[in-house]
């Protein structure tokens, strides 16, 4: 959609584009008048939700202070650098145990998240997508509700095709629905396809296991509270602003990535740290996670 920038208004539909030839075909309504001069896009998305999510955060902390028990406890925690609280685990201690190879560890600590954040932190080929498929299944199984969120939908696609892949290894059922569009969606027949009243609908009458989506779908109201686990993929790409604002839609943080493959990508200025990804923040400085904190 395009906005003629002498009226402001719109400007019709590109329907095609020629650079080779020059030409741009144009579809405009029965209420033209006045063919434009020039072509400008439409201003930015709306992200009155994400803004009203991040506020609901800032609201709790104002209420509830930084630490301590209240809504948003998870997402106060990662803010102010927290480690994880995991079940069973005294605060401090090295997360994988003796001998346990990562992606065992992903799985087992996922579902023993309380109100917590668990980063993951790997370089591309190290198998965090895998580690993340195979947790996902493994809340499944003990009947949590995970989302699936992502910077791009090609990563979407990517760990649902994989979570679907590591669920029939495992003879575990995984009901999956996706928002998406059109050429975004993944092209399994089992993954549903659903707008975002339906992922509500669907989370409150048990029909679905996981719902995937960018943060714009799970920063919405409806979502809020709905998930045990999200679960982030590409985590090193994702502004914090961007987690804070999809995370109240779960109890729990799973952030898969790595900073130093590919940083969040910023334009104009920003507060300082506001440009820095999720996974940057909680590394806060260290080139490499310690072992007590993912």
């Amino acid at each position: 959609d395009a906005i003629d920038p002498h009226t402001a208004n719109g400007a019709g539909e590109i329907v095609s584009l020629s650079n080779a030839e020059g030409l741009l075909e144009l579809k405009l309504g029965p209420s033209f008048r006045q063919h434009p001069r020039a072509l400008v896009p439409q201003g930015p998305r709306d992200d009155r939700e994400k803004r009203t999510a991040v506020r609901r955060v800032a609201r709790s902390v104002a209420e509830h202070g930084i630490e301590g028990a209240g809504p948003h406890r998870a997402l106060r925690d990662l803010v102010a650098g927290a480690p994880p609280r995991i079940e069973g685990l005294a605060p401090g201690a090295s997360l994988v145990q003796r001998g346990e190879k990562g992606v065992e560890a992903v799985a087992r600590l996922a579902p023993l998240l309380r109100e917590s954040t668990l980063a993951v932190q790997g370089p591309p080929g190290t198998g965090k997508t895998y580690a993340g498929a195979q947790a996902i299944v493994e809340l499944v199984r003990q009947g949590r509700r995970v989302g699936i969120s992502a910077h791009s939908h090609r990563a979407i696609v990517n760990l649902i095709e994989q979570t679907l892949d590591a669920a029939a290894a495992r003879g575990v059922t995984v009901r999956v629905g996706q928002r998406a569009d059109g050429d975004d969606r993944t092209d399994r027949e089992e993954v549903l396809d659903l707008s975002n009243d339906e992922i509500a609908r669907g989370l409150t009458a048990g029909t679905v296991d996981v719902v995937a989506g960018t943060p714009w779908l799970f920063a919405r109201q409806q979502l809020l509270g709905k998930l045990d686990v999200l679960v982030i993929d590409e985590a090193g790409q994702m502004a914090l602003a961007d987690v804070i604002a999809a995370g109240g839609a779960a109890s729990s943080r799973l952030l898969l990535g790595d900073p130093n493959q590919l940083r969040q990508p910023t334009r104009a200025r920003h507060p300082d740290g506001a440009g820095r990804s999720v996974l940057e923040h909680v590394l806060g400085g260290e080139v490499t996670i310690p072992a007590a904190r993912g």
